[in-house]
């Protein structure tokens, strides 16, 4: 019997990749990682310039109802859009102050990546304060998705929100409470909507906003 020619050996080699928990480290955004594109107290602030204006623009509302009292922004009808930044703006982080102190029923949602001036289409993160918050993504007026974030309400709230290629990470007071993946949306302006109902809307004491 001939001797058959050795076959060469064949090895198999399985890689199994697991996905990592994503994690934005939002204490090296604030020291550096990124350029401030947007710092607003407030305290000077000219209404009838807004949608002429580099910084910002009221959308469908009426904007002598957009004022300032006490050096926070805050919205003397019922409910509101204001919009800021540029429709190129990527990935950033906002930092904003809202305060429920004086307001009865109200809700505030910070709009990420909003894609229009009508409030549309955007990334939401919606804070009540009788002490409920969820993650919205609206496209064409209607909510696509909706996810509860974990909040039990107070007079004063700090948020910090980063959106990253599809990631969201919200930060509430301090305390991360949610990481989110979406890809609806890869740019767009920051901005806010309120709603009172019948009652008084919070005030919107600071936003800053980082880009990187």
């Amino acid at each position: 019997m001939k001797n058959l020619p050795r076959l060469p050996k064949i090895i198999v080699i399985t890689i199994m990749l697991f996905p990592t928990a994503f994690s934005l480290d939002l204490n090296s955004v604030r020291l550096g990682q990124g350029e401030v594109v947007l710092d607003e107290q407030f305290e000077n602030f000219d209404q009838r310039t807004w949608n002429a204006g580099p910084k910002w623009g009221y959308g469908n509302t009426a904007s002598h109802k957009w004022v300032s009292v006490n050096s926070a922004l805050t919205f003397t009808g019922v409910w509101g859009f204001v919009f800021a930044g540029s429709s190129v703006w990527q990935d950033y982080q906002v930092e904003t102050t809202i305060d429920f102190s004086e307001s009865t029923h109200a809700g505030v949602t910070l709009l990420l990546r909003a894609q229009d001036s009508m409030g549309h289409n955007y990334y939401g993160i919606h804070l009540n304060q009788l002490g409920t918050a969820s993650f919205r993504v609206v496209k064409d007026k209607a909510p696509a998705r909706t996810k509860q974030i974990p909040f039990s309400g107070g007079s004063i709230v700090k948020l910090v929100v980063g959106v990253v290629s599809d990631r969201i990470t919200v930060n509430i007071d301090g305390k991360r409470v949610a990481n989110i993946q979406d890809s609806t949306f890869q740019t767009g302006r920051i901005g806010f909507y309120v709603n009172s109902g019948s009652g008084v809307n919070a005030k919107i004491e600071d936003v800053k906003v980082t880009r990187f």
